[in-house]
Formats: C-alpha cells, sequence, structure tokens
C-alpha cells in the first residue's frame, strides 16, 4: 500500500482541505443473538485499527472534525483511532445516517456542509459501499474497494469544504492492514535475511554452517523475524465501547458491510 506523509501547511502552501474515509474493522457476524446494528469489533478488529492509526499517527496525519456512524461496529473503530491519535471520544459527532446507506451524492452533501472554522481535516467512520462510492465519487479513476479497517485519504485545493465537488479530490493514501499472507511472507524474508547474517559470520569464524548448525540457526531466525514482526498487546476495548443506540436506523440502500 502507497503511504505518504501528510505534514502541517505553510503559509506559501495554497489552501487545502484533506478527508479521510474510515471503514470500520472486522466485526463479529451477524446472528439471532447479535443484530447487526450492535455487531462489536473481533480482537483481529481491534488490532487492524490499531495498526492502521499507529501509521497515520507516524504520517502525523490528523484531523480537527470526526464523524461516525451509530453502529456499534463503526464507532469501536473510531474509538481506537481516537485513543491512538489522542482526539476526545466525546468530540466525535454521531451521524445516523451513515448507518443507513447513503448514496455517494447524499454523503458528499454532508462534507460540503462541514462548518469551516477550525476544521482542515475531516475524518469519516462508515460502512461500504457507501465509503467505497464515495471515494469513486470524489477521486477520477477511483478504481479499489476500501478494506475493512482501511484509510483512504483525500486533498482538495479548496479553502471552503462547500467547495468540495465530484471529481476534484487528489488520492494521497490507500492503506489497510497487513493481510495474513503478506505476514507470513515478511516474516520468511526476514527470516531468510538473518540466516544468510547468520552464515556469513559463521563462515567468517570458519563455524559450522551446514548439517545441525543450519537447522539450528534457520530455527532462530524463524523465530527472532516472529518476534521482531509482533505487535505490542491490545488494550482491552469493553470499557470503551458505546451502548448500541435505541431504534435502529432507517431502511438501507444496500446491504452495507
Amino acid at each position: 500500500m502507497r503511504e505518504t506523509i501528510s505534514g502541517t501547511e505553510t503559509a506559501q502552501e495554497a489552501p487545502m482541505k484533506t478527508l479521510y474515509l474510515v471503514r470500520h474493522a472486522q466485526a463479529e457476524d451477524k446472528s439471532d443473538d447479535v443484530p447487526d446494528f450492535e455487531r462489536p469489533l473481533v480482537r483481529k478488529g481491534v488490532r487492524s485499527a490499531e495498526e492502521i492509526a499507529r501509521r497515520l499517527k507516524k504520517a502525523h496525519a490528523k484531523a480537527e472534525v470526526w464523524m461516525s456512524s451509530p453502529a456499534t461496529r463503526a464507532l469501536d473503530t473510531a474509538h481506537v483511532f481516537a485513543d491512538v491519535l489522542g482526539f476526545s471520544i466525546s468530540k466525535i459527532l454521531i451521524r445516523e445516517s451513515l448507518y443507513a446507506g447513503p448514496a455517494a451524492p447524499s454523503l458528499l452533501k454532508m462534507i460540503t456542509e462541514t462548518d469551516d472554522r477550525n476544521a482542515a481535516s475531516l475524518m469519516i467512520f462508515g460502512h461500504n459501499p457507501s465509503l467505497t462510492e464515495l471515494a469513486g465519487l470524489l477521486v477520477r479513476k477511483f478504481e479499489d474497494v476500501i478494506p475493512k479497517a482501511g484509510v483512504v485519504e483525500i486533498r482538495f485545493p479548496v479553502r471552503r469544504w462547500k467547495d468540495v465537488a465530484a471529481g476534484g479530490g487528489r488520492l494521497e493514501r490507500l492503506d489497510a492492514p497487513e493481510s495474513k499472507a503478506a505476514g507470513k511472507k515478511a516474516r520468511a524474508e526476514l527470516a531468510a535475511a538473518i540466516r544468510l547474517a547468520v552464515g556469513d559470520v559463521l563462515a567468517a569464524r570458519r563455524m559450522d554452517s551446514a548439517g545441525k548448525g543450519a537447522k539450528i540457526v534457520a530455527a532462530l531466525a524463524d523465530k527472532l523475524a516472529g518476534k521482531l514482526l509482533k505487535r505490542p498487546p491490545l488494550a482491552p476495548l469493553s470499557a470503551k465501547r458505546p451502548a448500541a443506540l435505541a431504534g435502529g436506523a432507517s431502511k438501507q440502500r444496500t446491504r452495507h458491510r
């Protein structure tokens, strides 16, 4: 995935508005016991959301205004991002329409109605297909599908949100959690590099780098690669999860995920 660094605007730079579209992370499956609206994130979903939020923090990305679908899985994702990025959960604006599966033009209208005061950037937490369709409306030739916990960063060369228009955005970032296959590949490549480096050291010292010694080095290299790529432990989310809102949402335009 492509990443760019979002720095602070200088006086010489052109006016710019920045929009972040964040699809909720992986949640529990829908069942008779857990309605769609109340599905919370699973542990893997929390981990993925933290991973992407940390990348945004490293890139100095931030937003002054946050909006979220009222669905539990979207709010859970927003809360994880808020914890990592240092944003107050109490300031997250709940938008019922984000859960109702709105058409992209309706979401664009919501964006253009954002107050410009102290709001150079906006972050929206929602669902597919709405978010992907919105990205396609705002960025010419955008043909990707935003994955779960994925984020799209779009910039607009305008001073006011009301001037944001279809096709007027520039894609700055399309990022998503690392897949299981990609993780295995990264571990294998790192382990191979470690084995090669250790083999060179052993050869230089005329030590056994074949046979039993090679097996020991391979096992240790794989173990070390796994530890180096291992993510930090997660804090429990249950204490921070918002209660499901009563009343549900309006009829969906299409099934959102």
